[in-house]
């Protein structure tokens, strides 16, 4: 499943964010991330993860091509039960498994409070296991939110990066990837 990098790194961030694991804005943690990554081997880390063409290659160069099937998560969100019937068709099982995709799982959040989050972080997995899943949806809506948007600049900033591995991938998934290069 391949997201656009970009949005990838935001959503890895977002959730370091919520998690409290930095206290970075996005543009000065990817900086942080590029620093400590440039060093490690073998080659790592949450920028990393979003080069996609250099790890399809060295997939492609193993496994004969009919072997591997790549999905773009915006399909997946467009047509979840299309791309698990595809999956599934692709696996040999059976694709008419009833597969309920209507709830959506680890959706990035962050504290509305997060100096609180210290004190209240414990009393989560006590309060999973005593409250209904209702009354717990309802508490984490009220207690967190959905991290901001991406901003415009911060993509520019981030997409050059990528550009060079995006502009590699057209040719080896067959799919059309212009939007991933939207600044």
């Amino acid at each position: 499943m391949l997201r656009d990098p970009v949005d990838r790194l935001y959503s890895q961030y977002s959730q370091a964010a919520g998690a409290g694991a930095t206290r970075h804005g996005f543009l000065p943690w990817v900086e942080q991330q590029l620093a400590e990554e440039a060093a490690w081997r073998p080659r790592q880390g949450a920028v990393w993860h979003g080069f996609y063409a250099r790890r399809l290659r060295h997939y492609l160069a193993i496994f004969p091509a009919q072997q591997l099937r790549s999905y773009l998560y915006e399909d997946y969100l467009a047509a979840p039960r299309a791309v698990l019937r595809d999956v599934f068709t692709f696996l040999e099982v059976d694709p008419d498994v009833p597969i309920d995709s209507s709830r959506r799982h680890n959706v990035t959040r962050q504290p509305r409070l997060p100096w609180l989050r210290p004190a209240t972080a414990p009393l989560g997995t006590v309060l999973r296991r005593h409250l209904p899943r209702s009354v717990g949806d309802a508490l984490r809506r009220a207690i967190h939110r959905r991290p901001p948007r991406l901003e415009p600049v911060e993509r520019a900033a981030v997409l050059p990066i990528y550009a060079s591995d995006i502009r590699e991938l057209p040719d080896l998934l067959k799919r059309d990837l212009s939007a991933w290069m939207r600044a």
